[in-house]
């Protein structure tokens, strides 16, 4: 409806009421607008404190799950689930043991009770091979979770305990071995399971477990043959480096576990080790482990064996007849043809009288939630309970077997000016940074150089395409001065041809005149000759007539 202004001015009426509906659509766009930008800040808001509080939750701890085993044998499953080292069920090659559990299993624990052999699980509809690596306590995650999985045996084996666990982070005593080392910062020889932590125990949760480095622990002695009972040092010794921090799996020259009186001077316990091991046969396997590994550290027992034992005694004399020779390719042959020759760059001692080197096992270790070294060294050995319970050994840094003490045998790379085995060697790790830094360098160098030989060929380019318009337009102006000329030139000879068609038109018109004034004045004179003859002729006549 019109007001009465506006009917009496339609015009106007109209004006305002187009005015007032633009208004309105521009008051309901800017409110529009206003909400989005609202929605917008506040959706990101929402997601950044949604991604905050994601970020921020922690991860869920891995459950050890309640589960049920069934053996196709028919046999007690009970030790099993028995939480012990000491008792174990034998299967035979085609056994299948199935663990079923109500809660989704994300992965099994498998401690062995004898060497591990390749084995399968089956469960969801797959199945899987496994064991290829051989550790006897075998962590598997699944590649998917399942209520059942089923163990297939191709080889008789021994089986400890079974353990399953649900999805999120493992707790800490479950062992999840990495391979063996392919290069080892240090290199730990220990004769038997429970020496490297007695004696080494400090290399191993200094230089493994809280700086990272690269240890490698290598044995001489296997414990699956020297008693019915013996087996459990072999899981000891697992239990012992996982909780020093050692993540890569130790490897076992296979040595048996021989008793050798030690209550004898080291040179008799020496002869008597020699008399019950094939001593030409350790060196090989020593030299063979020092070129499979190149440590840049190898550490090893005391001359006289620590106590006097005979094969302490026996490993540190191999590697003391080998370390010289390793370098030499022709000294045994076998293992330079198989993993190449290396020269350690530092040889330790335990206990060695000369270039002495204490560690600093007082000082809190962070990886280990502020224990000390010593403090770590001590728990570690009591993984080795068959060993506290029998032979009242003890770890310490403060007595004549200080698991602290050590001394420089050999180098190539100079004394030690600090109490730090690594010092005058690069680790691997750092090897590969500074490799890793050096190939990005060169890539960065690389691109700079493609780059800028892609301006250089660009600016050739460039300059090419500048010199090629440049000839193009001096040709361009040679072929228009060209043109201009034979223009020139034929305006020219068509301007001379003129000049010569006018002249021969001229000397034409001339000629022509001439010959019409010729002819004229030709006539004219015949025309006067004629009436002269006539008139001749007439004067004859009339003479005649006269």
């Amino acid at each position: 409806m019109f007001t009465s202004s506006e009917r009496r001015n339609p015009e106007r009426g109209l004006r305002n009421r187009a005015r007032s509906a633009a208004l309105t659509v521009i008051a309901a766009l800017a409110f529009a607008w206003v909400l989005a930008i609202a929605g917008v800040c506040g959706g990101r808001a929402y997601a950044e404190e949604t991604d905050t509080e994601t970020k921020s939750e922690p991860q869920q701890e891995a459950k050890s799950l309640s589960i049920t085993i069934k053996e196709s044998r028919g046999s007690n499953a009970s030790k099993l689930r028995d939480s012990k080292y000491s008792t174990r069920n034998s299967y035979k090659a085609g056994d299948t043991i199935t663990v079923t559990s109500e809660t989704p299993m994300a992965g099994l624990y498998i401690r062995w009770g004898s060497e591990v052999a390749p084995y399968r699980l089956s469960y969801n509809g797959r199945e899987e091979s496994h064991g290829e690596n051989g550790f006897l306590h075998d962590y598997v995650a699944l590649a998917e979770t399942a209520t059942s999985v089923t163990i297939l045996l191709d080889s008789d084996m021994y089986i400890c305990e079974i353990s399953a666990y649900s999805e999120g982070k493992l707790p800490a005593d479950v062992q999840v071995w990495e391979p063996s080392l392919k290069e080892a910062d240090i290199l730990v020889l220990s004769t038997h399971a429970d020496d490297e932590i007695l004696f080494m125990g400090g290399v191993l949760n200094i230089y493994g477990g809280q700086r990272k480095f690269r240890v490698q622990v290598a044995y001489m002695c296997e414990h699956w043959t020297y008693s019915s009972s013996s087996h459990i040092r072999e899981h000891e010794r697992l239990d012992g480096l996982w909780y020093s921090g050692i993540r890569n799996y130790p490897i076992v020259m296979g040595y048996k576990d021989i008793f050798i009186n030690y209550n004898q001077p080291a040179d008799k316990a020496l002869a008597e080790a020699k008399r019950k091991y094939d001593f030409e046969a350790l060196k090989a396997s020593v030299c063979e482990t020092i070129r499979r590994f190149k440590p840049l550290v190898v550490v090893t027992h005391d001359i006289n064996g620590e106590y006097g034992h005979g094969g302490h005694i026996i490993f540190c004399a191999a590697l003391r007849e080998v370390i010289d020779h390793t370098a030499d390719a022709t000294f045994l042959p076998e293992s330079a043809e198989k993993y190449g020759t290396w020269d350690v760059p530092k040889t330790y001692l335990h206990l060695y009288s000369e270039n002495k080197l204490r560690l600093n096992m007082r000082e809190p270790l962070s990886e280990f939630g502020g224990m000390t070294s010593l403090e770590v060294a001590k728990e570690a050995y009591k993984k080795h309970a068959t060993q506290v319970s029998s032979t009242g050994f003890k770890v310490d840094d403060e007595y004549k077997n200080s698991v602290a003490n050590f001394g420089l045998y050999r180098t190539t790379v100079g004394l030690d000016t600090d109490a730090d085995m690594m010092e005058n060697v690069v680790s691997y790790g750092e090897q590969e940074r500074i490799a890793e830094e050096k190939r990005l360098e060169e890539e960065r160098l690389a691109e700079e150089a493609r780059k800028a030989e892609e301006a250089r060929l660009a600016e050739e380019a460039r300059k090419a395409e500048e010199a090629k318009k440049a000839e193009e337009a001096r040709l361009a102006e040679e072929a228009r001065k060209a043109e201009e000329a034979k223009k020139a030139e034929e305006a020219k000879k068509a301007e001379e041809k003129s000049k010569s068609s006018s002249g021969n038109i001229l000397l034409f018109a001339a000629l022509g005149a001439a010959a019409v004034f010729v002819f004229c004045f030709g006539l004219r004179q015949y025309n006067r000759l004629k009436k002269k003859k006539a008139k001749l002729a007439r004067m004859r006549k009339e003479l005649k007539k006269q």
